[in-house]
């Protein structure tokens, strides 16, 4: 297994979604919660005491036990001397998450991302992660698939990975999600013919679904990587911009995907429409797309 820490931290900032859970005073958890996590950008010093401070309040409280997990791990990544420190409190916080809330599915990854990306000296572990995928196909298979998935990915096991996939794929013929992760492991690896075709796939099923609809932005993206399929990526592209919606956080924002055109007009040669995507794309404040676009500006 290839484990480093900054990976490890890379893998722990996760976006998580607020309990379902209820109780007298969730408004104050959450008010907490908020606030801490706010800061996470702004004042990392500041988001760590406003969790720390949470807890002491809400001992119970999962939500933020892993917000705690996400927060030391970026604290670790900007550490030189207590990075070790900080990861281990992001392992424990990860964990308690889990064993206050069991079924939750989205804490359970997180503790997976950390068993598999953490070197053993911070508590990375193979075994305890298997143990993590296996729990997590009880809960639901399709996400138990997904973290199967990742498991072969993080430990280089090719032949597991291909094995699984191959298994999903046929085992869930309408689902978008299996054809979707491994296009997207297919363009990790630099094989473009076969990810466009996984994409492709991935389109045509589960209309609407998040899969589905990434599949067509990664269509396009594809494209821009391999310079091929040039005149499919555009149609995927501007399918998926007139698909997603507008205030969605969990998918490529509609700037990115007219980055991306104006990126393929600008490979066909296609100065007007390359101008007009860009003028788009340039709504967006992101610094990354800003980077992405450089060279055609």
């Amino acid at each position: 297994m290839r484990a480093n820490l900054s990976l490890f931290l890379t893998l722990t900032i996760l976006t998580l979604p607020l309990s379902a859970a209820a109780h007298a005073d969730t408004v104050s958890a959450d008010a907490l919660y908020t606030a801490a996590e706010n800061e996470i950008g702004n004042d990392l010093d500041e988001a760590e005491s406003l969790v720390v401070s949470a807890l002491k309040q809400f001992p119970d409280e999962p939500k933020l036990h892993f917000l705690c997990g996400r927060i030391m791990g970026q604290q670790a990544q900007n550490s030189i001397f207590s990075a070790l420190g900080y990861a281990k409190e992001s392992l424990a916080c990860f964990s308690q998450a889990v064993e206050l809330e069991p079924s939750n599915v989205e804490y359970r990854i997180g503790l997976l991302r950390f068993y598999l990306g953490a070197p053993s000296i911070a508590g990375g572990d193979e075994a305890l992660a298997w143990e993590q995928v296996a729990a997590i196909q009880q809960l639901d298979p399709i996400e138990g698939g997904k973290a199967e998935l990742f498991y072969h990915q993080m430990g280089d096991n090719t032949d597991d990975y291909e094995r699984t996939v191959a298994h999903l794929i046929k085992e869930y013929p309408l689902e978008a999600e299996f054809p979707f992760q491994h296009g997207l492991y297919l363009q990790s690896q630099e094989q473009y013919e076969q990810a466009h075709n996984a994409f492709l796939q991935a389109a045509t099923l589960k209309v609407g679904s998040d899969a589905q609809l990434s599949a067509l932005y990664q269509l396009g993206r594809t494209a821009v990587f391999s310079e091929t399929n040039i005149a499919a990526g555009i149609h995927a592209l501007q399918k998926y911009i007139d698909s997603v919606p507008q205030d969605s956080i969990d998918l490529p924002s509609q700037e990115w995907a007219h980055g991306r055109l104006a990126q393929l007009y600008a490979l066909q040669g296609n100065t007007n429409l390359m101008k007009q995507h860009l003028i788009a794309a340039k709504r967006s404040d992101d610094k990354n797309l800003g980077k992405t676009l450089k060279d055609i500006e």
